[in-house]
Protein backbone atom coordinates (compact mmCIF):
# COMPACT_ATOMS: atom_id res chain seq x y z
CA UNK A 1 0.00 0.00 0.00
CA UNK A 2 1.22 3.56 -1.17
CA UNK A 3 -0.15 6.58 0.51
CA UNK A 4 0.81 10.05 0.48
CA UNK A 5 -0.39 13.03 3.42
CA UNK A 6 -0.12 16.74 1.81
CA UNK A 7 -0.42 19.96 4.31
CA UNK A 8 -1.83 23.03 3.58
CA UNK A 9 0.74 25.87 3.53
CA UNK A 10 1.03 28.13 6.31
CA UNK A 11 -1.32 31.59 5.36
CA UNK A 12 1.68 33.68 3.76
CA UNK A 13 2.84 30.63 1.62
CA UNK A 14 2.21 29.84 -2.28
CA UNK A 15 -0.12 27.15 -2.71
CA UNK A 16 0.49 26.41 -6.22
CA UNK A 17 4.01 24.22 -4.70
CA UNK A 18 1.10 21.09 -3.44
CA UNK A 19 0.10 20.91 -6.83
CA UNK A 20 3.47 20.61 -8.87
CA UNK A 21 4.24 17.96 -6.10
CA UNK A 22 1.20 15.95 -6.50
CA UNK A 23 1.80 16.08 -10.32
CA UNK A 24 4.64 14.25 -9.07
CA UNK A 25 3.17 11.75 -7.12
CA UNK A 26 -0.07 10.84 -9.21
CA UNK A 27 1.73 8.87 -11.37
CA UNK A 28 2.86 6.69 -8.75
CA UNK A 29 -0.48 6.35 -8.39
CA UNK A 30 -1.17 6.09 -4.52
CA UNK A 31 -3.82 4.23 -3.10
CA UNK A 32 -4.96 7.09 -0.79
CA UNK A 33 -3.76 10.59 -0.37
CA UNK A 34 -4.81 12.53 2.82
CA UNK A 35 -5.20 16.26 3.42
CA UNK A 36 -4.39 17.06 6.51
CA UNK A 37 -6.46 20.41 7.91
CA UNK A 38 -2.86 21.96 9.88
CA UNK A 39 -1.03 21.30 12.79
CA UNK A 40 -2.92 22.32 15.72
CA UNK A 41 -6.11 23.06 14.22
CA UNK A 42 -3.92 26.14 12.28
CA UNK A 43 -5.65 25.34 9.12
CA UNK A 44 -5.89 28.28 6.62
CA UNK A 45 -9.77 28.52 5.54
CA UNK A 46 -10.62 26.97 1.90
CA UNK A 47 -6.98 25.59 1.18
CA UNK A 48 -7.75 22.26 2.50
CA UNK A 49 -10.71 21.69 0.54
CA UNK A 50 -9.26 22.93 -1.97
CA UNK A 51 -6.25 20.48 -2.38
CA UNK A 52 -8.86 17.16 -1.12
CA UNK A 53 -11.12 18.34 -4.13
CA UNK A 54 -8.30 18.34 -6.44
CA UNK A 55 -7.31 15.24 -4.99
Amino acid sequence: MLSFEIFPPKKEANISKIYTVLEEVFPLNPDFISVTYGTAGAGVPGKTAEIAQTV
